[in-house]
């Protein structure tokens, strides 16, 4: 099932207060994706995000710890986020 079906089936049960928007959804997946090796040989099971505000989705990481273009630049409450645990390195 894509992202979007998946989120809008939860948000329409109801059971949730407050959920992340699809772009903050998007954005850990981004990331996901980005960190992911082109072999993997351990899959982990434990990783998940937390929930992100959109107040904390608009604090971006500093350009010094850029490393290329393509790298996700938004926070994001998730493991491979660089800012995440790393207030210093946010704008």
């Amino acid at each position: 099932m894509p992202l979007e079906e998946l989120h809008q089936s939860i948000k329409d049960l109801r059971l949730i207060p407050e959920m992340e928007s699809q772009e903050i959804i998007h954005k850990v997946e981004e990331y996901k994706q980005y960190w992911k090796p082109n072999n993997v040989k351990t899959f982990l099971l434990a990783e998940s995000h937390v929930f992100t505000s959109e107040e904390d989705f608009s604090v971006k990481i500093v350009d010094n710890f850029i490393i290329e273009s393509a790298q996700p630049r938004s926070f994001v409450r998730y493991v491979y986020c660089l800012g995440y645990g790393e207030n210093s390195i946010l704008e």
